[in-house]
Parts: C-alpha cells; sequence; structure tokens
C-alpha cells in the first residue's frame, strides 16, 4: 500500500513567503481586488465583484506553490513583486518501469531480488520508490524492501519490512529526505511465505537491469516506479488590472529541468471528515471546467491530490460561498489538512466574477411533480453525468449517459468514439486502450492481455451515437470500422453460431491459467464469458441499425435474425434452471462457474435475453437468498448499488474476502443502472421508483459518493492502487449511468431510427416526469411526460403537445420538431 508521507509537509506544501522584517505592512487594492504583506501572513487576497473596496472573504492567499524559505517583497504602482523565494515541489516526474509484466519473479527463501536505476541529474530529487508485488493472497507472506545507493552492497537508504505482501499491489517505500541525482538499487529480501516481484523479459529499462541473489540478470527488469522532486528558488510577481490579477514567475535554480513552478490561489480548508456546510472552511460549491466536468466541493474531501480531478481544462468557474466566482485558467488541485491549493500554472492570470449558482446551459436536468425531490436528483444527475471513461469496454455506457446531451462533453465522448476507428486490427479487433491492444499497456506480442468485451460496446457506442444525432458525417466515418468490429464478433468470436467464445489460450476461463476477458478484471472468467455474452444481442442489433441507416438492408437483416439466435443459444448455455439466475462463465474443459453474479443478470434482463419468468426468479433470489455474508443483503448492504456477486469467488485474482473487493462482494455504481432498468420493465414502476429513491437518498449523504476514502457509511472507494470494497467514483467514471436510470426507466426516453420514442413508467407517487435539456438530432428540448400525454417545449416554440398511442407512448419525429405546431395527432411506434 502506499505509505503516507511521514516528512514534515510545511515547508513542502506552503504559498505563503515568509517577508523579511524591514519589508514592513503592504497594500495593493483597486476595489475589486485587494492584496495585503504583511509579516507572518503572507499574501493576502480580498475581492469584490461590484469594484466597491467591499473586499471578502479576508483568507485567501496567493505566492509560489511551495515556497520555504524568505523572498523580499517590494511594490511598484499596481504590481507586487518578490525576489529570491525558494520553493520544493512533490510529485513533478514519474519514471522507472511501471510494465507491463509477464511473468512473477519468485523470491528465494534466504537470497533477493533487485533492480537498479538512474536518477540522472537535470531529472529531480527521489522523492519516493515502489514495487509491484504479489504474496497469493497469505496473511502470513512478508518481505523486506531496501533502498541502497550504488549497489547490492551500497549503504542503505530506506528500509520496510511489508507484512503482510499485499496481492498485485504498489509497496511504496520514502526515503526520510530528497535524494539527490545517482545510481539506486531496489532490494527485496527476507521472505515469509509465497511473494513475487512482477517483472518483464527483454529490457524495457535500459537504465539499469534485474539481479537476483545480488547478480545481475540480463535481459530481465523488475516492475518498479519513482516519484520526483523539484527544487529551486523563482522571482515572481502580482499585477492588479481592473477585475483581474495577472501573475509572473521566473525560475532562477532548479534541480527538475524544464520542470515550470506556478502560482497558487489558496483558501483556508478542512480536508478530513465530511462537512461543507461552514463556508470558512468551504471556499467553493461546486466547480465549473470550459470542458463541460462539473466538480462538487465533496470530490476534494478527504484527499491530498487525485488525478481524476485535474481536468486538463483552459478555463474552470469557481462557484464560491464567499460572495464572489473566479474563472481559472486550468484546474489542478493540492489538498493539504487546512489549506486548499489552486495552482494557477504560466501567468497566473485569475478574474474576478458576480457570484451564480446557475450551470451552463447545456447541462440538463431533471425534474418531477415532487419540487422537494429534484434538487436530490439533479445533484446525482451532475455529480457523476459529465466524466468519460474514454476505454472501449464501457463506451456503451459513455454512450448512454452522454448521447442525449448537448456540450462539450457529448463531443468529447464523439471524438474519442472515433478514435478508436484508427485503434482496430486487420483482423476487426478494437483495442484495450487507446495506446495499447493490452489491457496492461502491452501489445500482446509476448501473452494476451486483451478484454474481449470492447467490440459489442464499440457498436452499441456507435449505433446510441447515430440515432441520437442522425449525423451523417459520424456514421460515414464510424461505418468502415463498425464493419470490421462485427465481423470480428462473427469470425474470430464465433458470434455467427450465436454465442461468442475466446479461443485464446490466455482466456481459458480456468482459475489457474485465465486472464480475465472483459472489464471486471480481477475475475478469470474466459472461453465463454456470460458478461461478454449479454452485449452480443444489442450490438448486433445496433450493428444493424447503422447498416440500414447507410442503405444496406440485407445486411441488416441477417445481423437482426443473428441476434435472435444469439438471445436463444445465451439463455440455453448460461441460464441455471435450479438457481434461477444466469451463471458467470463456462471453461474450456465444460466447467461452469457461478458466484451468483448480480450484473450478469441485471444487464439480460435488461437488454431484453430474460424473460419475465426469469427475471422474477433472479430478483427473488437476490432479495431473499443469504449472499456470502450469511445474510440476504444484496440490495441493503451497500444501498447504492447492489452486490457485485452473492457467493465468494474464491478464483478472483487478488483474493481477498469477501466484502473485500469491489468485484467480490462489493459494489460498483453504474450496475445500478441496470438493476433500476431491469425492475421498471418486467416488475413495475412503482418498485423500481422505491428502490431509486433509495439510491437518491443515500447519494444526498454527506459525501455525496465522492472524495476519498472513508465514504460516509464506511466504504473504502477503490482508487489509486487501493484496494476497496466498492467503486463510485475516481475511476469510476462509468458512475453516470446511475442518475441516467430517471430517464430511460421513468421518462421513458429511447431514440430509434424512425424517431424519439417515449414511453413513460410514472411511479404512483408522481404526476409527471420529466427532462429539460435533453438533445434529439440538433433539438434542445425540454420533456414533460404527464400519465396522458407529452409536452415538448423548444425555445421560443409553442408547445408541442402529443397524446399516447395505445401501447402507452409516442415517437417525436424530426418532421414535427421542425414544425412545432401547437398540437399534433396520437402517434404510436410502427
Amino acid at each position: 500500500m502506499i505509505q503516507p508521507d511521514p516528512r514534515p509537509v510545511a515547508a513542502l506544501v506552503a504559498i505563503l513567503l515568509l517577508l523579511t522584517a524591514e519589508c514592513g505592512a503592504q497594500t495593493l487594492e483597486n476595489g475589486h481586488i485587494r492584496l495585503a504583506v504583511a509579516p507572518g501572513e503572507g499574501v493576502t487576497v480580498g475581492c469584490d465583484p461590484d469594484g466597491r473596496g467591499s473586499y471578502r472573504p479576508a483568507r485567501a492567499w496567493i505566492g509560489p506553490w511551495g515556497a520555504t524559505e524568505p523572498g523580499r517583497i517590494t511594490r511598484t504602482g499596481q504590481t507586487l513583486r518578490a525576489a529570491g523565494a525558494v520553493y520544493v515541489n512533490l510529485d513533478v516526474a514519474t519514471g522507472g518501469y511501471p510494465g507491463p509484466f509477464d511473468h512473477g519473479a519468485d523470491l528465494p527463501p534466504n537470497g533477493s531480488l533487485g533492480q537498479s536505476f538512474v536518477v540522472e541529474k537535470g531529472e529531480g530529487l527521489l522523492q519516493r520508490v515502489w514495487v509491484l508485488l504479489t504474496g497469493e493472497g497469505r496473511p502470513d507472506s512478508a518481505a523486506t524492501l531496501t533502498l541502497r545507493r550504488d549497489g547490492p552492497g551500497g549503504p542503505v537508504l530506506a528500509r520496510r519490512r511489508v507484512v503482510p505482501v499485499p496481492e498485485n499491489e504498489q509497496v511504496s517505500l520514502l526515503p526520510t529526505e530528497l535524494l539527490p541525482p545517482s545510481t539506486y538499487y531496489l532490494e527485496l529480501g527476507e521472505k515469509q511465505g509465497g511473494v513475487y516481484w512482477w517483472s518483464g523479459r527483454g529490457d524495457p529499462y535500459p537504465k539499469g537491469t534485474a539481479f537476483l541473489d545480488g547478480q545481475p540478470v540480463a535481459g530481465h527488469d523488475r516492475c518498479f516506479g519513482i516519484q520526483l522532486a523539484d527544487r529551486g528558488s523563482l522571482d515572481w510577481s502580482a499585477e492588479l488590472r481592473g477585475a483581474q490579477l495577472h501573475g509572473k514567475l521566473a525560475v532562477t535554480r532548479q534541480e527538475r529541468q524544464g520542470y515550470r513552478p506556478t502560482l497558487a490561489l489558496t483558501f483556508p480548508w478542512k480536508r478530513d471528515g465530511f462537512d461543507t456546510d461552514d463556508t470558512r472552511w468551504t471556499p467553493f460549491r461546486h466547480l465549473v471546467t470550459d470542458s463541460g466536468s462539473f466538480l462538487p466541493v465533496e470530490a476534494f474531501k478527504r484527499l491530498s491530490r487525485d488525478w481524476s480531478l485535474d481536468k486538463g481544462a483552459t478555463a474552470t468557474r469557481f462557484h464560491g460561498t464567499g460572495g464572489f466566482d473566479l474563472l481559472l485558467p486550468q484546474l489542478v488541485t493540492r489538498m493539504d489538512a487546512d489549506r486548499i491549493h489552486f495552482l494557477l500554472g504560466d501567468g497566473g492570470h485569475v478574474e474576478l466574477l458576480p457570484h451564480t449558482d446557475d450551470l451552463p446551459a447545456h447541462f440538463p436536468r431533471f425534474f418531477t411533480s415532487d419540487a422537494s425531490l429534484d434538487p436530490r436528483l439533479n445533484r446525482f444527475l451532475w455529480t457523476f453525468l459529465t466524466e468519460i471513461s474514454s476505454t472501449p469496454c464501457t463506451l456503451g455506457f459513455d454512450a448512454i449517459k452522454l448521447c442525449w446531451t448537448g456540450g462539450p462533453v457529448r463531443d468529447q465522448f464523439q471524438r474519442i468514439l472515433l478514435h478508436f476507428t484508427h485503434r482496430v486490427d486487420a483482423d476487426g479487433y478494437i483495442w484495450s486502450r487507446g495506446e495499447s491492444r493490452g489491457w496492461d499497456g502491452s501489445d500482446c506480442s509476448r501473452h494476451d492481455s486483451r478484454l474481449y468485451d470492447t467490440n459489442a460496446p464499440f457498436l452499441l457506442a456507435c449505433g446510441e451515437t447515430y440515432r441520437w444525432t442522425g449525423d451523417r458525417a459520424f456514421l460515414d466515418a464510424a461505418l468502415p470500422t463498425v464493419r470490421k468490429a462485427t465481423d470480428y464478433l462473427l469470425k474470430p468470436l464465433h458470434g455467427r453460431e450465436g454465442l461468442l467464445t475466446i479461443d485464446s489460450p490466455g482466456h481459458s476461463g480456468l482459475p489457474a491459467s485465465s486472464a480475465s476477458s472483459s472489464y471486471f478484471d480481477c475475475i478469470p472468467a474466459g472461453y465463454r464469458d456470460a458478461y461478454v455474452n449479454t452485449f452480443l444481442v444489442p450490438a448486433l442489433l445496433s450493428a444493424a441499425d447503422l447498416e440500414r441507416a447507410a442503405g444496406n438492408a440485407p445486411r441488416a437483416a441477417e445481423l437482426e435474425s443473428l441476434a435472435a439466435l444469439a438471445r436463444r443459444r445465451f439463455n440455453e448455455t448460461f441460464w441455471d434452471t435450479a438457481r434461477g439466475r444466469y451463471i458467470g462463465w463456462i471453461d474450456v474443459q465444460g466447467g461452469r462457474h457461478d458466484c451468483g453474479m448480480t450484473y450478469v443478470n441485471t444487464i439480460a434482463a435488461t437488454h431484453g435475453l430474460a424473460s419475465a419468468e426469469q427475471v422474477g426468479r433472479m430478483f427473488r433470489w437476490m432479495t431473499d437468498e443469504p449472499t456470502a455474508s450469511g445474510k440476504p443483503d444484496t440490495f441493503t448492504r451497500w444501498i447504492f448499488a447492489p452486490r457485485s456477486n452473492t457467493e465468494h469467488c474464491r478464483e478472483q485474482r487478488n483474493r481477498y474476502l469477501y466484502d473485500e473487493w469491489c468485484e467480490d462482494g462489493g459494489a460498483i455504481l453504474w450496475t445500478v443502472y441496470y438493476e433500476v432498468m431491469a425492475r421498471a420493465r418486467f416488475l413495475c414502476a412503482d418498485d423500481a421508483w422505491r428502490r431509486f429513491v433509495q439510491i437518491l437518498d443515500r447519494s444526498a449523504m454527506p459525501d455525496h459518493l465522492v472524495g476519498g476514502s472513508p465514504l460516509y457509511r464506511g466504504e473504502v472507494n477503490n482508487h489509486n492502487e487501493r484496494r476497496g470494497s466498492v467503486g463510485v467514483c475516481g475511476e469510476f467514471p462509468e458512475s453516470g449511468l446511475a442518475p441516467c436510470a430517471f430517464l430511460y426507466a421513468f421518462v421513458g426516453a429511447r431514440a430509434d431510427r424512425d424517431g424519439l420514442y417515449i414511453r413513460p413508467r410514472i411511479p404512483t407517487p408522481l404526476s409527471y416526469v420529466g427532462v429539460d435539456g435533453l438533445f434529439y438530432r440538433g433539438h434542445r428540448l425540454r420533456i414533460t411526460a404527464h400519465r396522458d400525454r407529452l409536452e415538448i417545449l423548444q425555445a421560443a416554440r409553442p408547445t408541442l403537445v402529443i397524446h399516447y398511442g395505445p401501447d402507452g407512448g409516442a415517437v417525436i419525429t424530426e418532421l414535427m420538431l421542425a414544425q412545432h405546431g401547437p398540437a399534433q395527432p396520437a402517434a404510436t411506434r410502427p
């Protein structure tokens, strides 16, 4: 596990300049912004967006990020200048060999494993090292990790006894001080139990080599990483220009050549706990980036930094609690126990704005006849909607989340989707990642680390995108890859036989030797994987829609026929009549594996693979039967989502105990979308609504299901190489599926070839449900679904009223929206 930094952090994170005694008190102000300089207080910032000199708050600071030693500040006109500040910045660069790995080097009982590496002059100061180990899940495993200078016989710089050795995790070692450029040596020894150091063959790290018992081993490198810091001196200035504050910074000396220090705007902050009501410690309510991201203040709690919060935006609106907003040039944050820092980047330009709680117009809003419910509903939506996962196995999830929206996040998603038209092999396989065929970052030339749930989500995403946008240019660009990706499902994966079968020896489904085949990357499902197969039918239908749109009716009919075959084969292969549920996978030897995977069952139900009788049986199993905990707590253990599985998966690679891992007894938020959809479709609207309100209530608790661990009810989020019992935020952007269940299950929206089909399921407590800001084929719509009619509103146009047809639904066509008459006859789906 990653260790906390035991060194004093005040010298590393303070942005306050300690002023020399002769500097004296100085103030610079222009009605909008006030900069005050005083010994021991640094440079404080006061703001008045009205320009009247009523500055607030008094507690904010500006200065270089990481300043540690005095600088001399002088004033010239409307500018403050500081000379000779010294700074230390952590985590400015990484290095080493993080992977991919192709074998685990066994630590000899009385010997050692090692890895040499070099930090060259100009690369920075060595701050932290880590190694990638596995202890086979044995609680008695242990080893000693040592950092030496030079080589196996060099002086010891840091040492740590690791007990127990974790399973497939980074184990960190933190020196007591920052170390200069040199040759270093990592050593693992004093073995107890099973201990392996993941390694790669060849020479993937040319600046070092692997060692065994103190002797170099050619053609190998161990998986390790280093983090580097920068230390130097700089001059900086801050200039007032109306409602803008402009900063400049010039480095005069540094250890990490080319690294750019930055100014920071700092506010009081309480990193720990859950309270965000006290405005003395809560400087903002939410942040909105020009790239379309929404980040509530709760997302920053209980963290020091988090890569998932760094959006790379060019402008971020800070919706403050002090009576003003700010426009920041980027979004990079660091959190201490009592300070939150916004790093301003080169130039440090900040603009003062009047306060508003409003969001940009492209943010959608849900509403109901119960106005007291709407704030919870929309907070849940906005918190999770605007993240993009950008990996093929989740492209289908992103499409469900974003194709109905407008704005920059949707546009970015479409660019990512088209990116994968250039990440496809000659046989039609869509790569596991944007940069590699393998899920582990490799090219799969040595071992097959591909995921096999990439092609179907790609097809689903392309189909959803075209149905919602009607974008012919997108169709033309995507169609060649759509056809290759479809053929890959039908031929190499045998989908023409109605069932996807993975022939790769590395994906045999045999627990002792099989890599995972899907998103659930710690479950050794393979060969015939039920989760992978849940997406075959909708993927074939999606490809058929695209072929019909392109005028290829015979190919579309063929794919629709194969989808009917696949539905039948799925049930013949995976349904367990005795248990009343679908099993997990069938291995290459015919062994059937079943640990009660709830997501396999609810996804199958949502995709129409199961009958009403089957869905009734699976919900009785999930509701009434005890899980591995001994209690019937599939839905009550985590509340916000069902347990991933109801029986302990002893075959899972991490070998954690039940309840300790999000893929084994834990819960992942996005899966509740399929649970709610299945309930609404096969049980009833009221049943689905009761469950959805439970989830809303949990999301409204003080953590809002975001931030660092622990969450409000003690949950540990799986994030940043940390084992977690739940998956909700950070590396789970697909969580945005959960709030979208409102649109698809209750408003009942679905984009079809012939129009936007709405078939609402309005629960008894409500008289109407609706969405404002739904985009369909270029039209921004406000749709209110009553029990007998739809009301569709476009800007500056009369309300379009449509009464439902005999099936309880209606179709909104592009022609209707173009004519926007005040009333239209009943329309039903052909």
